[in-house]
């Protein structure tokens, strides 16, 4: 599917199916995260089966269910703003071509169990 394409299938997900992804898909996840981080200088990881990284009052204030498998966008400067939004849609639409809906989240998060 080309760029155009996924970003009009674009939309956020807040429930999620309780299931595992694919060990090769979680590849390419890390494979993708890798040369983003090469490329931007950010420290963005990627988290797989981790049920607490949303286990928190405001995760249920947004209606989040299953989540499971999420990115930590993470870095420093003056502009990061723009480089996490920038490259985190560079790696949203590559979530979507490996057919994973996502969502954006600031706060909801339970920071204390997010390492």
């Amino acid at each position: 599917m080309d760029i155009l394409e996924l970003m009009h299938k674009r939309h956020s997900v807040r429930k999620y199916i309780d299931e595992e992804i694919d060990n090769s898909v979680k590849e390419i996840i890390e494979q993708k995260v890798d040369e983003v981080n090469r490329e931007s200088s950010l420290n963005i990881k990627a988290v797989f089966d981790d049920k607490e990284g949303f286990n928190s009052k405001l995760a249920k204030y947004g209606k989040f269910e299953n989540v499971n498998n999420f990115l930590i966008m993470k870095g420093v400067g003056n502009d990061l703003s723009e480089i996490c939004g920038y490259y985190g849609e560079k790696l949203v639409m590559e979530l979507m071509n490996l057919g994973l809906g996502s969502c954006w989240v600031a706060l909801t998060y339970n920071k204390k169990n997010i390492r």
